[in-house]
């Protein structure tokens, strides 16, 4: 999905909370699945805490002007028609 909307604008950032060891779970976790977006280490949770996120995983997508536009827990196939459209809307082009 970001590859199919990054030029479109659309930004994805992955947030781990994997604490003091978190640095090398995350290397150990890309090295078996990689992406294409970055991958950011919140040791202290200080992310989470700002955007009341409790669950793992959970997606916020935040729209052009900051707002949280959308939130879910669990994973997602971001590869469906259904996200797809929510992301066309969400970008707005």
């Amino acid at each position: 999905m970001y590859q199919a909307f990054e030029d479109r604008g659309l930004v994805i950032m992955a947030i781990s909370e994997d604490g003091e060891e978190g640095a090398s779970a995350v290397k150990a976790f890309l090295d078996l699945h990689p992406v294409s977006f970055p991958v950011l280490l919140d040791r202290e949770g200080r992310v989470a805490d700002s955007f009341r996120s409790w669950g793992v995983p959970e997606s916020i997508m935040i729209d052009r002007n900051g707002v949280i536009a959308w939130r879910g827990a669990g994973a997602r196939d971001w590869d469906s028609p259904r996200a797809r459209d929510m992301i066309r809307k969400l970008i707005g082009r």
